[in-house]
């Protein structure tokens, strides 16, 4: 038995070990794919609350009536053409 080194070819044991080095890469990659679902959900902020966007849009609302008076103002005033420095 000399010469045949530290592995012993033994089918069962070739059989098994096609077996487990797919399915350990496997598991390792869904252990993969859950950790970076978890670090992303643990890292990213919590979105406003519901009253707070509503109340945004309120403002927004009657903001704009104001906006659009200025916009209209702006449009009626006469614009000159600038002169030129030449």
């Amino acid at each position: 038995m000399e010469g045949q080194g530290w592995v012993t070819w033994n089918p069962d044991t070739v059989r098994f070990w096609v077996i487990a080095v797919p399915v350990f890469i496997a598991f390792i990659a869904v252990m993969g794919i859950g950790a970076w679902i978890g670090w992303t959900m643990a890292t990213t902020p919590p979105p406003k609350p519901i009253e707070e966007i509503t109340s945004e849009i309120e403002e927004k609302k009657e903001e704009a009536p104001e906006e659009t008076l200025e916009q209209e103002e702006e449009k009626e005033k006469p614009k000159g053409k600038k002169k030129s420095g030449n």
